[in-house]
This record gives C-alpha cells, sequence and structure tokens, in this order.
C-alpha cells in the first residue's frame, strides 16, 4: 500500500520538482524550466516518504499548538461573548470583565487542553492533507490533478479534518467548561473526570458533529483558498517569479495569502463555532435545540473578536508550517503549472472547463449509440456493446432530456414502491417506537386492525408518496449527473480500475440532495403513524408541527436521516452496479446483448433484492433512530440512542429485510421498465477499455 503511495507522490502533479540534471560547470538545473524551488533543494527528505509525512504532521503540531495557545485570551472572551451575550457586551468589554473578576491569570483558563487538544488536531490536519492530496491527484491522474486541483484541495482538506476532529473533540469540550462556566473546573485535570463521572464519554464526543460542520467547512476554506490565494499571489502580484524570491520573501507571501484565506474560514465555520460553545455548556441540549434557542442573529455574536483571531492565527499557522518545512528541509513544491501534455492538447494559456454534455459523451458509462453502416445492417463498432434495450437514438445519452427522464423514472420508481409498502411501513414504524405493545410484526398488524380498522394501514401515504416522489427524482436523476461528471474527472482508465468508489461517490453526492427533499415528509409520516390521535393526514400534521416547533421540526432528523440514507444509497446502487456485473459475467448464460429486454428486466429485479438485502442491514440502526427522535419532542439522536442502546437500535430489522429487499428490486426493476418504455439509454456492465487492456497485457 505504502509502495503506491511513493509511487503516486513521485509522480504527482504537486511534487517539487527534485529530478535535476548536472551541467558541465557543476551545477544543477530544474529538468523542468521554471519549477525549480529555492527551498526545497535539499534531498534529504523525499517527497512522499514516510518521513515526508512524519515532517509535515511535527509541523501541524507546532503550527497549530503553538497559535491556538497563544490566542487562549481571546478565544476565551469569544467564548463567553458567543455563550453569554448580556454579560460580555463586546470584545474589549469582555476583556475588562474577565480580568475584574478573576485577574489576568482568568485570561489564560483553558490553556492546557487548548494547546494538547490542536496540537493533536494539527498533526491530522496538516499530515494527512499531503497524504490525501497526493493520494487523490495520483487516482485522476496529471491532467485532470491540475485542471480540478481545487477540487482536489477541497476533498483532501475535508477527509483530513474529518479524522482531525475526533482527536480534538474531548480536549474542545473541556476546554469550553473550562472558559465558559466559571467555578466548574480551573484545569483539565479537575474538568475531564467531572464531565466523565456526570455524562459519560458522550460528554466528550456529543458536540463532534457540530465540530465537523464548524471544522470541515473552516479547514476547506482555509486550504482551498491559501493554494488558490498563494498561485495568485505569484502570477499577479509577486514581481519576479517564486523560484527567484527569497526563503523571507516567500515566507511572507505565505504570511499574506494565509491572512486572507484566515478572514474567510471565520465567516463560513462561525455559526456552528457558537453552536460548539453553547452545546457544551448546556447540558443534555442538541446542536438543534440550542440553533433553535440562539436564532439566525445569535449564531453571529462574536464574529468581530473571531475574525480577527482567525484571520492571525490562520496566518501564523501557515508561517510557521512553511517555516518548520524551510528548518526541516521538508519539500516545497511550487505552485503547480500545467503539464506540458495538457498543453499539447489545449494549445491555449487558459483552460475553460467542458459542458456537462460533453463530460457525457466521453464517459466510459454511455451507451455505443455511434454505430457503423454495413451492407447487411447496422453493427456496433465495439464488439459486444451493442444494447438491444438502448437501440434507440431518441434521447441522448447525457443530454438534459436524458437527465429529466432519469428523474422521472426516479419519482415513478420510489413513489410509488414506498407508497405500495406503507402499510408494512407503518408496522415497522411503531415496532420500533413501542416494542412492548407492538411484538412482532404480526401481532402489529394485528393490533393496527384491531385499533384502527384497515383503513389504519394506510396512515401516513400522502407524506410517503410526495416525499419520496421527490425523493427519487433527485436520487436516480443526480446519481446519472455525478457519475458521468466524476468518470470524466477521472478519465476512462481510472474510471474503469476506481467504478465501485465511483458509484459510492455518485449516490451519496445525490443522496445528500435527496433527503433534503424528503426530510419534511418524513417527519411529518412518522408523526401520523406512531403517535395515535396526532394526526390523520399530512394537512392535519404539517401546520400543527410547524406551529409546535417551528421550521425545526422538519428538520431536526435531517442528519440522522443523513445516517440513514446515505450508506443505505451507497450500498443500493454500488452493490446493485456489481452485482449486474457479477451476474452476466457468472451466472447468465449469454451475454447481455443477446437477452431480450424482459430476460435483462429479470436480472435487474435480482440484482436489486440482493442490493436491498445488504442496504437495510447497514442503515437499520438509523431509521430506527429517525423514527424514536421524530416521536419524541425535543429530543436529540444520541439521547434517544442513548435511551434504545445497542439492542434496541435493531428492532424491527426483519421486516425491513423483507420490504426494503422488495422495495429496491422493484425499484430498480421499475427505473429500468422506465427507461425502456421511454427509449433512455440503458449502457451494460463496463467493460476494461483497450488502451488499459494493452497496458496490462489483457487479452
Amino acid at each position: 500500500m505504502f509502495a503506491g503511495l511513493l509511487d503516486a507522490a513521485r509522480n504527482s502533479p504537486f511534487r517539487s520538482p527534485f529530478t535535476r540534471v548536472h551541467c558541465d560547470d557543476g551545477t544543477e538545473k530544474a529538468v523542468v524550466s521554471g519549477r525549480s524551488v529555492q527551498a526545497a533543494a535539499s534531498r534529504e527528505v523525499e517527497f512522499g516518504s514516510n518521513e515526508f509525512f512524519g515532517l509535515c504532521a511535527v509541523g501541524g503540531i507546532l503550527s497549530c499548538g503553538i497559535t491556538h495557545t497563544a490566542v487562549v485570551p481571546l478565544d476565551l472572551v469569544k467564548c463567553r461573548l458567543q455563550v453569554n451575550q448580556a454579560k460580555y457586551k463586546n470584545l474589549f468589554h469582555g476583556f475588562k470583565v474577565t480580568i475584574a473578576e478573576e485577574g489576568a491569570r482568568g485570561l489564560a483558563k483553558g490553556w492546557a487542553p487548548t494547546f494538547f487538544g490542536y496540537s493533536a488536531q494539527g498533526a491530522f490536519k496538516f499530515g494527512l492533507y499531503e497524504v490525501f492530496k497526493i493520494q487523490y491527484a495520483g487516482m485522476i491522474g496529471e491532467e485532470n490533478a491540475y485542471l480540478y486541483r481545487t477540487w482536489v484541495y477541497l476533498a483532501a482538506s475535508a477527509s483530513a479534518e474529518f479524522f482531525a476532529d475526533i482527536a480534538l473533540a474531548p480536549l474542545e469540550a473541556a476546554k469550553v467548561k473550562i472558559q465558559t462556566m466559571p467555578g466548574y473546573a480551573n484545569t483539565m485535570r479537575q474538568a475531564m473526570p467531572k464531565m466523565m463521572g456526570e455524562e459519560g464519554v458522550m460528554a466528550f464526543y456529543k458536540g463532534l458533529v457540530p465540530l465537523w460542520c464548524r471544522q470541515i467547512p473552516y479547514t476547506m476554506m482555509k486550504f482551498a483558498c491559501f493554494e488558490k490565494t498563494v498561485e495568485l499571489l505569484y502570477k499577479h502580484v509577486v514581481p519576479k517569479p517564486r523560484d527567484q524570491c527569497s526563503k523571507g520573501e516567500q515566507l511572507v507571501v505565505t504570511f499574506a495569502a494565509g491572512y486572507i484565506a484566515g478572514v474567510f474560514c471565520a465567516v463560513v465555520s462561525h455559526p456552528a463555532d457558537v453552536v460548539v460553545s453553547k452545546l457544551n455548556q448546556a447540558k443534555g441540549s442538541s446542536a438543534i435545540d440550542v440553533a433553535k434557542q440562539l436564532g439566525f442573529m445569535g449564531m453571529w455574536n462574536g464574529l468581530t473578536p473571531r475574525i480577527i483571531m482567525i484571520g492571525t492565527l490562520t496566518a501564523l499557522q501557515w508561517f510557521i508550517y512553511d517555516g518548520v518545512k524551510v528548518a526541516l528541509s521538508i519539500p516545497r513544491p511550487p505552485p503547480p503549472e500545467m503539464p506540458e501534455s495538457l498543453k499539447k492538447k489545449l494549445n491555449v494559456d487558459h483552460i475553460m472547463f467542458t459542458a456537462l454534455l460533453d463530460a457525457a459523451r466521453n464517459s466510459p458509462f454511455k451507451t455505443p449509440f455511434s454505430k457503423a453502416q454495413c451492407e447487411a445492417g447496422t453493427v456496433a463498432p465495439v464488439r459486444g456493446r451493442s444494447i438491444a434495450a438502448a437501440a434507440s437514438e431518441e434521447v441522448e445519452f447525457g443530454s438534459t432530456k436524458f437527465f429529466v427522464l432519469c428523474g422521472l423514472g426516479g419519482i415513478i420508481s420510489c413513489g410509488s414502491t414506498h407508497t405500495f409498502v406503507v402499510p408494512l411501513d407503518l408496522v415497522k414504524c411503531r415496532l420500533q417506537v413501542d416494542q412492548a405493545k407492538y411484538k412482532n410484526v404480526f401481532h402489529g398488524f394485528k393490533l393496527t386492525l384491531a385499533e384502527d380498522g384497515a383503513r389504519g394501514l394506510v396512515k401516513g401515504w400522502a407524506p410517503t408518496f410526495f416525499g419520496y416522489s421527490a425523493q427519487g427524482a433527485f436520487k436516480f436523476g443526480l446519481y446519472e449527473v455525478f457519475k458521468v461528471q466524476y468518470a470524466n474527472m477521472l478519465g476512462e482508465e481510472n474510471a474503469y480500475l476506481y467504478r465501485t468508489w465511483l458509484y459510492l461517490a455518485a449516490s451519496a453526492s445525490a443522496e445528500f440532495f435527496a433527503d433534503m427533499a424528503l426530510s419534511p415528509f418524513e417527519a411529518a409520516k412518522v408523526k401520523i403513524q406512531t403517535m395515535p390521535g396526532y394526526a390523520n393526514n399530512m394537512r392535519e400534521a404539517m401546520p400543527k408541527m410547524m406551529g409546535e416547533e417551528g421550521i425545526m421540526a422538519f428538520y431536526k432528523g435531517l442528519v440522522p436521516l443523513w445516517c440513514r440514507q446515505i450508506p443505505y444509497t451507497m450500498m443500493k446502487f454500488a452493490c446493485f452496479e456489481k452485482t449486474v456485473e457479477l451476474l452476466y459475467a457468472y451466472v447468465v448464460p449469454k451475454p447481455r446483448d443477446q437477452c431480450s429486454k424482459g430476460e435483462q428486466l429479470i436480472v435487474t429485479f435480482a440484482a436489486g433484492y440482493i442490493a436491498g438485502v445488504f442496504c437495510a442491514i447497514v442503515s437499520h440502526p438509523a431509521d430506527v433512530v429517525v423514527s424514536k427522535l421524530n416521536q419524541a419532542k425535543g429530543s436529540s439522536a444520541i439521547d434517544v440512542a442513548k435511551q434504545l442502546g445497542f439492542m434496541g437500535m435493531w428492532n424491527g430489522l426483519m421486516p425491513r429485510i423483507i420490504m426494503i429487499g422488495t422495495l429496491t428490486a422493484l425499484q430498480w426493476f421499475i427505473y429500468d421498465g422506465v427507461k425502456v418504455a421511454l427509449s433512455i439509454p440503458r449502457p451494460p456492465p463496463p467493460e476494461m477499455p483497450e488502451s488499459l487492456k494493452k497496458k496490462l497485457g489483457v487479452q
């Protein structure tokens, strides 16, 4: 694994130009003109080696640990402004009150969890950023890594911060307790045992999701904005090329770019920062409770001091990190330049992104419409790629019409199937939230019929139909969009090699938006189905929910819904695509292009059912939490999970396997059937490109 990463690093467009030639006069010159970097001339540390990543992590420790500890007084006043605006009027008044009440020493409260927490975070943030940047650049190739470099920065920084925040969360929680609750604890040694005794281990992690919401956008902005600002400063502001600047001049540019990035960072992450501070102060509250209590304007309390703090902090962090690289002779590559191969292809000085339609036409997942005319008729130019069900050229693959019709297929597929299984879904929800009353699925049906009659089994059909129709439009329509787009980014060969990852990424991206459309209807459906007497239909339920809890009544289950639906959809699409591929390769006795439309739809149904079983298992715990959460007013997802316990989160699994297996199979069957009926392209399983076969020596 490491050998692959090292090779990726050596071939990365973000690497420093270490390969050098010796001239007659004994001097060294960079092979690629304009790519020499004075600060990276040493070969003591190899770019992409274990030592390189380890030293980058050390740079991160020094960078984040020192800077965050240095601004503890400002951070303390900022936190107090956020949680008690009535007492601490503004920044200067906050300092004045703190010094009056606790003396100058009070301004250093929380320095220990700040130092250790942000040191750990810095190690992961900077160290893993370098790892992920190299890995992602290697996956998409040199040319795409240059074209989509901003996306590489965003993806690498988000991935690194995800793990960095897991290390930071416990110490951040202790810091906020010390700083915002006078008398609670004076030191980390006092605070952490006390928190453990009062709330258990969740005291340290109840703020993790809001921390991700704060830190991941912050870090994405921090790294992407910094990288792009450095690039622009050297291109338009600095009067000489970077390789002609001294180390000191380069560090000045680093500081300036860091400050600019820091201002943007502070703005995008501030609301979540306020919620985290208030959440760790308020025992037993959820992030949604805190957000409702603060209101929109309240979530911007303390923005000015945070801009000052984060701007300075970010600038100093980049300055220290780059300074550590200089001191330890760690490679410091210049801003990436357009590869020579891409310059030849484009024959232009600048690049314009291709349209989505062009991406679709070049996608390895497109159907082979171009056909050669022979005397005997029409023959597919690529052997084995003709598809009977996609023979019509009425709908062009990747056109706007194609994506809209895929969305229509999703509406019919999801809306009809979910509405069809409303009775089973109703009993499943009741099993999840009241196991004592509804013993099992058969007892649940019997009791529901006895209490509500046959009509009671269709309670919640309207929000189910409208909610899942909207979700289906986004899920299937955007899946096709993202699959084409991501495949184009990777290139034909990588799209084939990493096709499972491509299915996972495309389906997760689509489901993220689909759940925003579903969430209000899902909340209403659960209220109707699990709270007898609350409301009989959607028209009664939604206004009542709005009146009781406001708009958040419809979105308080969105995060658990993402936790349920995104893994479910990733499994649903990736497992389906791979199962279809395997069925045609090892089970179906003839090639797909020789199967009738009916036979192809049977394979679709079988693959859908297999995928559905796995979907039900991976998403079930989150489904139970969502059902219980929408029933229990004022509870948080963590409260519900603790109340249910591990075994309680598997209540109703068997009926859900039956329901989801059938549901998923029918959805794929209907979706594929709509494609057949409307002559929408239905590509076969992807085959290895000829260029890759030649490289690998595959016949």
